[in-house]
């Protein structure tokens, strides 16, 4: 919701964002505005949908259905952590090498968090890393 968003991170895809932003700039984009155009508006980050601030009534929530068929780590942050295209830049350095078991996800977001505090610390960041371990099918294996 808000500004905070979900990536994915998996071996084959790399980093991928899967939730958009709700803010006015995003929804002009998804009317076919030029980004370029959409957020030179002065309110174009401003929130269209956030919790707390109002009732559940203003609240569309967007639900989608994710197939794991590999080892993925899950990034849920806030933009503090994703502007500027950080993410992306550190994905392999930082990122990635969070989806071995061995690696601490505590560890790693409270690295990254100190990475954004360095490079930016323009806003808020709060983070939350699931990794997701997908197990082969050995019946297949076997046939």
């Amino acid at each position: 919701m808000g500004d905070s968003r979900l990536y994915s991170y998996s071996r084959r895809q790399g980093l991928v964002q899967l939730t958009l932003d709700h803010e006015v700039g995003q929804l002009e984009v998804m009317r076919g505005v030029d980004p370029a155009i959409a957020y030179a508006r002065p309110e174009s980050y401003q929130l269209t949908q956030a919790l707390g601030p109002k009732g559940n009534d203003y609240i569309d929530p967007g639900i989608q259905f994710l197939d794991i068929h590999e080892d993925t780590l899950f990034l849920l942050c806030s933009d503090g952590l994703s502007d500027y295209g950080l993410l992306e830049e550190h994905a392999q350095g930082r990122i990635r090498p969070l989806l071995s078991s061995s690696a601490s996800l505590e560890q790693g977001v409270a690295e990254l968090i100190d990475l954004a505090n360095e490079l930016s610390g323009h806003d808020n960041i709060t983070a939350i890393a699931i990794r997701a371990k997908v197990r082969p099918d050995t019946r297949a294996l076997r046939s």
